[in-house]
Parts: structure tokens; C-alpha cells; sequence
């Protein structure tokens, strides 16, 4: 498969995002993909600081400063870049263009695929979409981006939401992927008897996104302790007019002794450095996953994060000791006294490493991308099924019970997913299916009733391997038990709005189960109306657009088959029985 890369910034020894892309490229080669990076930077990268294996086709233009239009050259630049751009890959056949970065990068990278009519998947580092939110022209740029993207991957579920609130579509799959860290097996021990503390922040560029004025005015909270000293070191280059402002606030505050400035490193250095620092303060206002703390993290060694970024929300709830609350700085300094003082600080640690290991080792994360690239590859299926057979599975509710006509057990729907995964095939929403042009590895899956089994388990389990699913809603039952079912022995709830907005966020499809799950069969003319026509109005003035219907019972004729075509462009029904249990096993 040819993947072309689009990025700003490319290399090992540059900023977070270079080395990140550099990795990321790294693992898709390890796996097999056929790599390629594009410039979208007028700037000419260092030919030391990327790995040469990858061809890169950069920027081959001259444009000047100056004039009356201080944009101007950013402007020409784009367009001529992208049409010389165009012109170096024109006879190259990309399966797909990967934008790294949103922003003006991902501007860059869909309009490269509008015009090639390649695939486009954007890959959210960070600041281009927590910081779009207020300024209208990074927000224009990630809106045309997201909008032409296929697939979405976030380095975490804040960055995830806010671009779904630019711009969300559910023909789109979202996942969130952060970046891998390698562990150290050793896990520093704190000592009690320590009184004296350096503190750590650091990047390859240093600023205000890593929230160093707060950190700084954190210090004097921290030195009325009387118990202990604290230094604060800070890692990376900083523009000359910042770090005045910087230096002058130490002196306001009477930290400028304690505080150390170490003007910018190499990478090899930065991690030197850290060796020495007693813990890593993030102070970032809104992160994605911060190289720097990956970095930190391979030492084994304490750290406190703002609540921002995949870390902080992979930990928050189970070890909160460890994750800033907000970000006034006498609270933060408390916060970090209660950690120091706490006699549980090595047990909260190693669980928090424990924590992190599970979810960034490399094997787990390598697996998440095979399956976000799986339905991409052509000559994946060991066989195709074929155009005119569609395979759906149904379902109804995931739980720790034994198989019924309902219930599904947990485990056997764990190893089942497996199954399908491993055998090259993908579970799908209904809208997924029939919006995608190669359906030959794709199984459709679907839930009846919307019961909240579903929600709490078979969730996590589809988004372990990227899979979606369309879950089949009875309007008038959202939120209640299910006592309308009087053959059902178990009390079971159906799943509520906020429940399923959770699953269309997560790329599921909200489908029609009708108003009350009444057999159509069963109703006069203007009755069956209502529960098409109704049950679809009630779910879109919640959910947006409702297109699949899932025939209540399997029953229908040609004339409800007929009526139901007018409302919807998908119906389901089960019309060959169903499966034994302890045959099929």
C-alpha cells in the first residue's frame, strides 16, 4: 500500500511534532506500508534530521517578504506548492494521504486528496484544534480539512470531541491512537527523608502552550513550606521577548535564583537533563499527548500532569493524586505537596506506570493501526464475498449471562470480534457499508432495541479493533425498562440520549426500531405510518439523519417492505432463522 505523509515538520532532532511524524512513519514502515512524506512547510528541512530512507518531496520555491501584504507569500506559496506538488506525484497511485497535523497542514494535505481523489486521513497532534476554538482562520482551515477526511485519529478523546464540534460526519470513522512509549522496567522509589526538589518542564520549543508563567508563579506557594525547597528547570528554546517576560516575572515574584532557564538542546541532552529532575510538571492548558512526558516516562520517575491530553484522562479518575485539578497556581502547588506527603506516593506510581504500559506498548498500538488501515488494502481478504451478498450480524444485548434469544455472553462476544479481526474482515455500522466503494471485507453489525449492555460492554470491545456498529432505537423506549417485553424473564434498560449520543460520537449509526417495537403485520394503514414515519422524526431531532430501519420481530410483507422504502433507504430484517448455540460452537 503507498501512503503519502503530509506534514509541516520532519526529523529527530527538531520539535515534538518532527520526531513524532518520523516515528509514526517508522511504524508504518515496520508494518509493511510504503511510505512517502510531503512537505507542506516552505521552509527546507536539514537533510541530517530525517531518516533518508523515506523519499521526501519538499518545497523548490523562492518567494521573498515584504510589501503591502504581509500574507502574501504564505498564499502564493500554498498554491504553487501544491500545483508543483501535483506535478511530482501526478504518476505515483497513493491508496492514501495521511495529513499529519490539522490546520494549515491539513488544508495543504485535503487539498491534495479533493483534487487527486485519494482517501484522506487526518491524524490530530494538538494545538491546531485545541486552539481553533478562538481564532476563526485555524478553525476555517480544520473545518475543510475534517470535512474531507475519511478517518479521523486523535491523539486523545479531548482532541477527538472538539473536532467533532467543528466539524462531525457519520460517514467518517473516529479513533483515538496515542503515541507509544518504551517503559523503563525500573521504577524510581520516593524517598521520604527528601527536602529538596527540582522540578522539571521542557520542549524542543518553549512556551506559553506548556503554561510556563503559571508554573514559575507556582514556586513561591511551594516555598512557604517550610519543610521543603523547591527549583524549577526549564527545557528548550524560548524567543528572546518571552523569556524577557519570563525573567522579569521571576523577578517580581523572587524565584529568579531558583529558577533555570537551559536555552535549547538536542534531544540526546533533553533526556540527560531530565535525569535530574525530581518530578515533571505539565502545565500545558490543552495537550495531545506531550512528547516531552512520553520522554520523562521511559525513566520511571514521578510526575504530575494538568488535566489535558491522553495520559491525564487515561488516570484521572483512578489516580487523580496526580492530575492537576485546574490551573491556579496556589492550588497546584498544593496539590503537588499532597502528592510528596502522601504515604501511598510508590504504591500510586506503579499503578500509574502500570496504567500507562498497558495502554501505549507498541504491540497494542501497532494492532489499533492495522486495523484503522485493514479495509484499505486491497489484497488483505483471503477471499472476497461476493458484490451481491451482504453479511450482516445481529444482535440484541451483550451480557455476563449464558446465550438466550437476547443475551450474548461477553467473553464469546470478545473472542468472536477477535475472530473477525483476525481473519482480515471489519464489523461496520449500516451507513459505513453502503457509503464505502470496497465492501469485500466489510460485515455489517447491528443491535436491536438499544438495550444498555451494549453501551457498557460491546462498545469497548468493537472500539478495541475500530469497529462501529448501527444500533436499531425504539423511539418511545429510550431511557426505560424494557417491561413492554413481557416474554423477556431478565429487567433490562434501554440504553438513553445521552447514551447513544455517546455511540454516534464514537461513529456508530442511531437507526429506527419503530415507536414501541410493534409488528408491522399487526397494524391498520395509518397505524404502521406512525411507527415509520413518527419513530424517524422523534430520533432525527435528536440524532440528525435516520436512514436504517430494523423490522420489529422480522415481520413484514411486500407492502410494509414498500411503506418502509419511502422513509428509510436500509431495512434489516432476520427471514432465515437464527443460530444454535451448541451447534455452531
Amino acid at each position: 500500500m503507498q501512503i503519502a505523509i503530509i506534514t509541516s515538520e520532519f526529523g529527530s532532532n527538531a520539535g515534538g511534532l518532527s520526531f513524532g511524524c518520523l516515528s509514526y512513519a517508522q511504524m508504518l514502515s515496520s508494518l509493511g506500508y510504503e511510505i512517502t512524506i510531503i512537505s507542506s512547510s516552505y521552509e527546507n528541512w536539514n537533510t541530517n534530521a530525517y531518516n533518508s530512507k523515506f523519499p521526501i518531496i519538499g518545497n523548490k520555491l523562492v518567494i521573498c517578504d515584504g510589501g503591502y501584504k504581509k500574507e502574501l507569500k504564505e498564499n502564493l506559496f500554498f498554491r504553487a506548492h501544491i500545483r508543483n506538488v501535483l506535478s511530482e506525484i501526478s504518476e505515483t497511485k497513493y491508496d492514501i494521504f495521511i495529513s499529519f497535523g490539522a490546520g494549515l497542514n491539513g488544508l495543504f494535505a485535503s487539498e491534495l486528496s479533493y483534487v487527486l481523489k485519494v482517501k484522506l486521513f487526518v491524524l490530530l497532534r494538538g494545538s491546531e484544534i485545541n486552539l481553533s476554538v478562538s481564532d476563526s482562520k485555524l478553525h476555517t482551515f480544520n473545518y475543510r480539512c475534517l470535512k474531507q477526511a475519511q478517518k479521523v485519529i486523535a491523539l486523545s478523546e479531548e482532541l477527538l470531541e472538539r473536532s467533532k464540534q467543528i466539524y462531525y460526519s457519520p460517514n467518517a470513522e473516529y479513533h483515538v491512537i496515542p503515541n507509544s512509549i518504551e517503559l523503563s522496567n525500573y521504577i524510581s522509589t520516593f524517598t521520604p527523608a527528601k527536602k529538596t526538589f527540582i522540578l522539571g518542564c521542557g520542549s524542543k520549543n518553549l512556551n506559553e502552550k506548556k503554561g510556563v508563567a503559571n508554573l514559575i508563579s507556582m514556586l513561591p506557594y511551594l516555598n512557604k513550606n517550610q519543610t521543603y525547597n523547591f527549583k524549577f528547570e526549564f527545557a528548550g528554546h524560548i524567543d528572546s521577548d518571552l523569556q524577557f517576560n519570563y525573567l522579569d516575572l521571576c523577578d517580581k515574584l523572587d524565584v529568579k535564583d531558583i529558577v533555570k532557564f537551559t536555552g535549547d538542546l538536542t534531544r540526546n541532552e533533553f533526556v540527560d537533563r531530565m535525569k535530574s529532575w525530581d518530578f515533571y510538571i505539565q502545565g500545558s492548558y490543552c495537550e495531545g499527548f506531550s512528547n516531552s512526558v512520553g520522554d520523562y516516562l521511559s525513566l520511571g520517575k514521578p510526575f504530575i500532569l494538568s488535566n489535558s491530553g491522553f495520559i491525564a484522562e487515561s488516570l484521572k479518575s483512578d489516580m487523580s493524586e496526580i492530575v492537576f485539578d485546574n490551573f491556579i497556581p496556589e492550588q497546584m502547588a498544593t496539590k503537588l505537596l499532597s502528592i510528596i506527603d502522601n504515604p501511598q506516593i510508590n504504591s500510586i506510581y506503579q499503578n500509574a506506570y502500570y496504567e500507562i504500559s498497558k495502554l501505549t506498548n507498541k504491540d497494542t498500538l501497532n494492532k489499533k493501526w492495522l486495523s484503522v488501515f485493514e479495509n484499505e488494502s486491497p489484497n488483505h481478504c483471503s477471499f472476497a464475498l461476493q458484490k451481491n451478498n451482504i453479511l450482516s450480524v445481529v444482535l440484541h444485548d451483550i451480557s455476563d449471562d449464558e446465550y438466550s434469544n437476547i443475551d450474548t455472553n461477553v467473553e464469546s462476544f470478545k473472542t468472536f470480534v477477535q475472530r473477525i479481526f483476525d481473519n482480515g474482515y471489519k464489523l461496520c455500522s449500516s451507513s459505513f457499508y453502503f457509503s464505502s466503494i470496497d465492501k469485500s471485507n466489510l460485515i455489517i453489525c447491528t443491535f436491536d432495541d438499544a438495550y444498555t449492555g451494549v453501551i457498557e460492554h460491546g462498545l469497548p470491545i468493537l472500539k478495541e479493533f475500530g469497529f462501529t456498529a448501527t444500533v436499531f432505537v425504539c423511539s418511545d423506549y429510550i431511557g426505560k425498562t424494557n417491561d413492554w417485553n413481557l416474554k423477556d424473564k431478565k429487567n433490562r434498560i434501554h440504553m438513553n440520549t445521552n447514551d447513544l449520543h455517546t455511540l454516534q460520537k464514537e461513529g456508530w449509526e442511531i437507526g429506527s426500531h419503530g415507536l414501541s417495537h410493534s409488528s408491522l403485520l399487526r397494524l391498520s394503514d395509518e397505524d404502521l405510518q406512525n411507527e415509520l414515519c413518527l419513530s424517524k422524526q422523534s430520533l432525527e431531532l435528536e440524532f440528525g439523519d435516520i436512514h436504517s430501519y430494523a423490522y420489529p420481530y422480522g415481520d413484514y410483507n411486500e407492502y410494509c417492505k414498500s411503506q418502509t422504502a419511502t422513509f428509510y433507504k436500509t431495512a434489516f430484517a432476520l427471514t432465515q432463522g437464527g443460530t444454535l448455540y451448541g451447534v455452531d460452537n
